[in-house]
């Protein structure tokens, strides 16, 4: 255990704003996903500023808490969480971290994820779904001093102690646009996804420094036009977070005059003549115009088809298996469920399936208030 913290620190910043020591301990809620040891149960640990924590799920829901005063003196806090492959408790802790405050002086989470993880390509995108969600629900409360969230991913299977001495790969929050870079630290086989954030963007790299082409390549893949696939799966994973907030918070964060206010709601749309037309239909909470308009503005790029398949796999992948579904809208024929005009959707055959896969149950009313994201069942 004692280069946990050297391990951290090396491959991080010190932030010149420290935090202030909370008053109360902070409780982190761990919530079950598609595990069958997780179905219905949850966890909570208290902790303070002090520590960071490792929540192992393999280990009889033991926690593990470890005191981290190094990290607390420059500024930084560790959250461990060793994770299933199928299990998505990420955006509620993360999410629980970031409505203390943690996120004002930027913090670091490391991710412990058993091998078969980074070779899991669902498991990635459930993963990089919830931290998208978990940091749009950041800005929808206010929170946007954010300096830096560093993700560290580590695997060498459990337990905490082991996999700290584990080759290390960086998921890292940075920058304003971009992709994200996955690499395979086995096969050495990577990819780009387009994972595009309000004003943060991922990338997952190797430490090696014999990997460098490859961050050379991420920086020029950086640079270039979004491609079709890359508008789908950005509009996907950020609608979803957008149809809870209300009009207030709409109103806060889309104001005209705002650029940099403009900037946290405004997602992917991309500089056109019709973003403001857009934007206007987001904040009259007309989101199925909302959704037709971002089709139109690229129409060059964007075929129906690829609309209805990214949106399926996109937001089935995050689905968790549990009932709190009412953060992740269902699909009509597809795609992304939208309000209608008395703010009830009824559920297509397919979002009806859907829903039963995810919780094992139907719906006794097949309707759902979207705004208020409170299921009618």
């Amino acid at each position: 255990m004692p280069d946990t913290e050297k391990l951290i620190f090396d491959f991080t910043q010190a932030f010149d704003t420290k935090p202030e020591i909370f008053k109360t301990p902070l409780t982190v809620h761990l919530f079950g996903g598609h595990c069958d040891q997780f179905e219905g149960k949850s966890i909570s640990v208290n902790i303070d500023s002090y520590f960071n924590i490792a929540i192992s799920p393999r280990s009889d829901y033991k926690v593990k808490v470890f005191m981290n005063k190094e990290n607390f003196e420059t500024g930084i806090f560790d959250l461990g969480i060793a994770v299933d492959p199928w299990q998505s408790c990420i955006e509620n802790v993360i999410g629980t971290l970031l409505g203390r405050g943690l996120s004002l002086f930027g913090f670091n989470m490391m991710i412990l994820a058993s091998d078969e993880c980074l070779i899991n390509h669902s498991f990635l995108t459930a993963l990089a779904c919830s931290l998208i969600l978990a940091v749009n629900k950041m800005f929808t409360i206010g929170l946007s001093r954010l300096k830096m969230i560093n993700i560290f991913l580590r695997s060498n299977n459990y337990p905490f102690v082991k996999i700290c001495q584990a080759p290390t790969m960086y998921l890292c929050l940075l920058g304003k646009k971009g992709h994200c870079l996955f690499i395979d630290q086995k096969t050495q086989h990577f990819e780009f996804l387009p994972l595009r954030m309000t004003g943060l963007s991922f990338l997952l790299f190797d430490a090696n420094p014999e990997r460098s082409h490859l961050l050379e390549k991420f920086r020029k893949l950086n640079n270039d036009s979004l491609t079709a696939f890359n508008l789908v799966k950005s509009f996907v994973l950020n609608l979803q977070r957008l149809a809870d907030i209300n009009t207030k918070m709409l109103h806060k964060y889309v104001l005209p005059e705002s650029p940099s206010a403009f900037q946290s709601v405004k997602f992917l749309l991309l500089e056109n003549d019709r973003t403001i037309e857009a934007v206007n239909y987001i904040k009259a909470k007309r989101f199925d115009l909302f959704a037709q308009e971002l089709i139109r503005s690229h129409d060059d790029l964007i075929s129906y088809s690829e609309i209805e398949d990214a949106c399926f796999k996109g937001v089935i992948a995050e689905a968790r298996k549990s009932k709190m579904i009412s953060g992740y809208k269902m699909l009509q024929n597809g795609f992304l469920c939208l309000i209608s005009d008395n703010n009830n959707y009824k559920w297509s055959n397919r979002a009806f399936q859907t829903h039963v896969w995810l919780t094992g149950r139907e719906p006794s009313i097949r309707k759902m208030n979207i705004v208020s994201g409170i299921e009618s069942f």
